[in-house]
């Protein structure tokens, strides 16, 4: 009806008006926006990306760490013709630090292929440490020979800070 459109019209020309004025065009409460993070969090980690997202999110974190401690150390990517690959390669003075990226929060040691690939690859004695980056509840190492350890960010930037 020509009511129902007139009064979309007016609160399409309030909502500009409160947008160009800078003034909120909703209110949430905190608990409202708690929420909507938490149903966008579950949301992400369904979504076929979030394994990349995780991964960015993981990269980002170091070149901040880097770019604050004004650390110039090169970051790379490595993959093999094979497919073997690891995440996160970090250099000092040809000497590694490796990390590869995964969003689970226990992964096992398939997680560590392309990092013991890399570490044949180059040998084991330039690689200072290997890390499978997650969400675990702990730290934990692989065992079985593996230099490989399971670590959160924290850990992470706390291995590359030193």
């Amino acid at each position: 009806t020509q009511q129902a459109l007139d009064d979309a019209r007016t609160e399409k020309q309030a909502a500009a008006a409160r947008l160009a004025a800078g003034k909120p065009l909703i209110r949430l409460s905190e608990e409202e926006v708690k929420q909507a993070q938490t149903r966008l969090a579950k949301t992400l980690l369904r979504s076929p990306m979030a394994g990349a997202l995780w991964e960015t999110w993981v990269i980002g974190q170091v070149i901040r760490h880097f770019q604050a401690s004004h650390d110039a150390s090169p970051l790379w990517f490595w993959r093999t013709s094979q497919g073997q690959e690891v995440d996160l390669v970090i250099e000092r003075g040809g000497r590694f630090t490796i990390a590869e990226c995964k969003l689970a929060e226990n992964p096992d040691a398939k997680a560590t292929a392309g990092l013991n690939a890399f570490a044949s690859m180059y040998g084991e004695n330039v690689v200072d440490d290997a890390m499978v980056v997650c969400r675990p509840a702990r730290p934990y190492g692989f065992g079985q020979g593996s230099k490989a350890r399971v670590v959160g960010i924290s850990e992470l930037i706390k291995a590359i800070a030193r």
